[in-house]
């Protein structure tokens, strides 16, 4: 496909009847040099792919063109050439693949990574999560997850990768800190799949802003109320139980959350194994 003879109302026209650009979308791409790259990058996906389904890539004269690349600060030499996982711009490469809706803050979707996995490996035929700690007042509110990722190689082979994360109100934001199993899970799979590709970056998923972040330094309301209610049915002191852990004339609602933690799982144990005598 020959872009130098076409005009900037022409590439933006191209866009709409073949990718389904609406008119407000091709009108923000200002720029001939941005409007082929849209188009190339369209073309790299296979979406709608014309001209009798002629890959860019064996298209010499996308290649004669005086405009930059498609991919972000790649040289077009990197487009032309098959370079493999290897190559030091693999990562770099590979993330110029990903559509802006697949992108947050410039770090890649879990969705995003999905699908370049099918695009460069292959399909994924099985996707499976284990959840190997759930939250809970003992653990702060900690979920811990692998996820198993099944791919069909191009070559018909098959491979098997897991990728591991965690969630908790400390490293996720506020708006998602009530699901951290779930964030925990796309954490690990969007891992899973950086390393299916062999990429060397993080995903948007396990980027936090600190400022998004609820800062819990102090005991929680709820992990108060469940050691109030531990004693109580067990009959427990807590004064005795704070003043034992180097807490005395402390106040159960001014020690830390991590000291909150220990206190819940050592009064849980005590009404399996029985409260000595002294804490009564």
């Amino acid at each position: 496909m020959d872009f130098k003879s076409k005009n900037v109302a022409e590439l933006r026209q191209e866009l709409v009847e073949k990718y389904n650009y609406t008119e407000e979308q091709v009108s923000n791409i200002t720029g001939k040099t941005s409007l082929v790259n849209e188009l190339l990058k369209n073309m790299m996906n296979n979406v709608s792919l014309a001209d009798e389904n002629l890959s860019p890539l064996e298209d010499p004269t996308i290649f004669d063109m005086d405009v930059e690349s498609p991919f972000d600060n790649l040289p077009l030499d990197l487009v032309s050439e098959e370079i493999n996982d290897q190559h030091p711009k693999w990562t770099e490469y590979v993330l110029s693949h990903l559509y802006p809706s697949e992108k947050s803050d410039g770090y890649p979707t879990m969705q995003g990574l999905r699908r370049l996995v099918e695009y460069f490996v292959g399909p994924i035929v099985e996707t499976r999560s284990n959840v190997v700690m759930a939250p809970s007042d003992m653990n702060g509110n900690h979920a811990t997850v692998i996820t198993t990722v099944v791919v069909e190689k191009k070559n018909g082979t098959f491979t098997v990768v897991e990728g591991c994360a965690n969630a908790n109100d400390f490293n996720v934001d506020k708006k998602y800190k009530k699901f951290p199993v779930s964030m925990a899970q796309s954490r690990a799979e969007a891992r899973a799949y950086t390393r299916v590709l062999n990429l060397h970056t993080v995903s948007a998923d396990e980027v936090v802003n600190e400022g998004e972040i609820e800062g819990q330094d102090q005991i929680t309301e709820k992990q108060v109320k469940t050691i109030e209610n531990i004693c109580n049915r067990a009959a427990i002191n807590i004064e005795k139980v704070l003043a034992k852990h180097g807490l005395a004339n402390t106040i159960l609602k001014d020690i830390k959350e991590s000291k909150a933690r220990e206190l819940l799982a050592l009064l849980i144990s005590y009404e399996q194994t029985g409260v000595p005598e002294e804490l009564k």
